[in-house]
C-alpha cells in the first residue's frame, strides 16, 4: 500500500495517495504495532501527503507525532529521527509558524552536524534552511550573516559552481537587495 501510495503522489494523485497512507498506517499499527519501522515511515510519509495536498493543519500534527514517535523508537542519533525533525520545521513553515520553524531548524542543524558531520551536504542545507526560516521570520539581519556562513561552507564543501552553492548565493544576494531598498 505504501508503495502504491507513493506512486500516486509522485503521478500527482494526492488525495488518493493520503487515502492509502491512512489505510497503510491503521493496518501496520494493527498488525505490526507503533514501533515497528515500516509504520514509522508510512507515518511520515502521510504527514509528507498532507502537506503536498495543503492540509498544513493535518501536516504539522502528523509531522509532530511522526517526529515524536521516531525519536521514541529510534533515538536522537538515528538518520530517520534527524530527517523527521527536519520535515517537521518545513512543515510549520509552510504552515506559518515561523517562530516554531527558526526553533526546530537550529535543532535540527545541531542534530545534522552530530549525525551526518559539519562537511556533508545535508549540513550546508540545513544551515540554508535556518538562514531561510529567520529570513522568513523577520530576522532579517541574522539571515543575512547566516546566509553568509552557510555560502561559506558551501563553497568550502560542496564547490563554487554546485546547485546548492548558487542558490544559497541568490537567496543572499535577493535578501541584500531586499534589505537596501527598505534602507532607502
Amino acid at each position: 500500500m505504501n508503495n502504491l501510495a507513493s506512486a500516486l503522489e509522485r503521478e500527482g494523485e494526492n488525495g488518493r495517495a493520503v487515502t492509502l497512507y491512512e489505510q497503510a498506517l491503521e493496518i501496520l499499527l494493527r498488525v505490526y504495532g507503533p514501533d515497528h519501522q515500516d509504520t514509522l515511515a508510512v507515518r511520515e510519509n502521510l504527514a509528507l501527503g498532507y502537506g503536498e495536498g495543503g492540509r498544513l493543519t493535518d501536516a504539522v500534527s502528523a509531522h509532530e507525532t511522526a517526529f515524536a514517535e521516531y525519536l521514541r523508537v529510534m533515538g536522537p542519533d538515528d538518520a530517520d529521527t534527524v530527517d523527521a525533525r527536519l520535515n517537521l520545521a518545513k512543515a510549520y513553515h509552510f504552515a506559518g509558524d515561523a517562530a516554531q520553524a527558526v526553533a526546530t531548524f537550529e535543532l535540527g542543524l545541531a542534530d545534522v552536524l552530530r549525525v551526518h558531520g559539519p562537511d556533508s551536504r545535508l549540513a550546508v542545507a540545513a544551515r540554508n534552511n535556518v538562514a531561510s526560516a529567520n529570513r522568513a521570520a523577520g530576522n532579517t539581519d541574522l539571515a543575512l550573516a547566516l546566509y553568509t556562513e552557510a555560502l561559506a561552507e558551501a563553497e568550502r564543501i560542496l564547490g563554487p559552481e554546485d546547485s546548492m552553492t548558487a542558490s544559497i548565493d541568490e537567496k543572499m544576494m535577493s535578501l541584500r537587495e531586499e534589505m537596501s531598498q527598505k534602507n532607502e
